[in-house]
């Protein structure tokens, strides 16, 4: 794994958590009785590992990691999600990527099902020629299907519209514009041990619709232990204008185990 390697992957994560929070709102300081609130529910964290090698007809490596956490008080919801990985395939780089995105929710209404949001993404992928892309957006979300509504207890189904920006150096020139930003989330809960997610993000440019970025990702988790669990994910990522000489689709399927804290 070589210092390239490292600088990037590791360094970048940092960047992108820098980054979101930096643009938190500040906060007046707690007293000693508000520090405590005893309905305010912990950080539900993740953080997990994947790692592949093999030698004889194909050397290969890769390697993989992840961090999610996500926490819901109140009328607030926070979530924050950081991926990366390095390959190598016959010791040429195939893989060498990283990104984040946190996102706040203000839930509104009596049922807590509209919503307005503020995102922000980042995102790393040497392959793809992308030295940097940060993607913020604001606007307002609904939920279709929400856990703890009308007898509901396993799915959640939303919907976010709203403007957005672009800044990003792609085939080594920066550039930046106005988007739209379109999602879909959807997440089951099947049952105590198991969990499936799926999203889809739409951010076409708004001074020309036909320069646009589709995001998809399909997941699935089952527990092993209480804190334990076997994740899989497969992301595709379709750019109707790649850097030079590249595809417009990328697509990764990833495998791991994640400890949940």
């Amino acid at each position: 794994m070589n210092t390239f390697f490292k600088n990037q992957i590791f360094r970048q994560p940092t960047l992108i958590v820098g980054i979101l929070l930096a643009g938190l709102p500040a906060v007046p300081a707690a007293t000693p009785e508000a520090s405590k609130p005893t309905d305010a529910p912990p950080w539900k964290q993740s953080a997990g590992l994947g790692f592949t090698l093999t030698h004889g007809n194909s050397d290969t490596l890769l390697f993989t990691g992840n961090y999610s956490g996500a926490k819901k008080w109140g009328n607030n919801e926070l979530a924050v999600t950081m991926t990366g990985g390095y390959g190598e395939n016959n010791n040429v780089k195939s893989q060498e990527y990283a990104n984040g995105s946190g996102q706040y929710n203000w839930l509104l209404g009596d049922h807590k099902q509209w919503y307005g949001f503020g995102k922000l993404g980042a995102l790393y992928d040497a392959v793809a020629d992308i030295d940097y892309r940060f993607t913020p957006a604001i606007g307002l979300g609904y939920y279709l299907l929400k856990e703890g509504v009308n007898d509901n207890k396993h799915f959640n189904l939303s919907v976010e519209v709203g403007p957005g920006f672009v800044a990003e150096k792609v085939g080594g020139v920066p550039d930046d514009y106005a988007t739209l930003y379109g999602a879909q989330k959807f997440t089951w809960k099947i049952n105590d041990r198991a969990n499936l997610w799926q999203s889809l993000n739409f951010t076409p440019e708004v001074d020309d619709m036909r320069s646009n970025v589709t995001e998809s990702e399909l997941g699935i988790s089952s527990k092993i232990t209480e804190a334990i669990s076997t994740k899989i994910v497969l992301t595709d990522t379709y750019r109707t204008r790649p850097a030079a000489g590249l595809e417009h689709n990328d697509l990764k399927l990833v495998t791991g185990l994640n400890y949940s804290f």
